[in-house]
């Protein structure tokens, strides 16, 4: 496994177990922290146009659940579209997250 592969999986594996847990356990600086390593990660991508857009939505001064719970699951079927491209361990890992993202959207909702 290369090195920038070892990465994306240690920050799949530390998202799914921030996105795991009860939401009001995950302060907005949490996510953003974890959003700015993603962005960091996957370059200019419209995943990352909407983890920019999410990380703005988070760092409001009056977050808008609706609106967070939306970018998330949008990012949940960009994240399961990506692991059904993916191949061997990642597309594995990868719907992990997009079951996560897309959880807790719901529990945020």
């Amino acid at each position: 496994m290369t090195s920038q592969a070892s990465d994306a999986s240690a920050l799949t594996d530390q998202t799914v177990q921030a996105l795991s847990g009860n939401p009001a356990s995950v302060s907005p600086t949490d996510g953003a922290s974890l959003i700015d390593s993603w962005i960091s990660s996957l370059g200019d991508s419209p995943i990352a146009s909407d983890l920019s857009s999410l990380k703005s939505a988070l760092q409001s001064s009056s977050p808008d659940s609706q609106e967070i719970s939306s970018l998330l699951m949008s990012l949940s079927q960009q994240t399961s579209a990506a692991a059904s491209q993916a191949g061997g361990g990642a597309q594995g890992s990868l719907q992990q997250l997009a079951s996560a993202l897309e959880s807790f959207g719901k529990q945020i909702q």
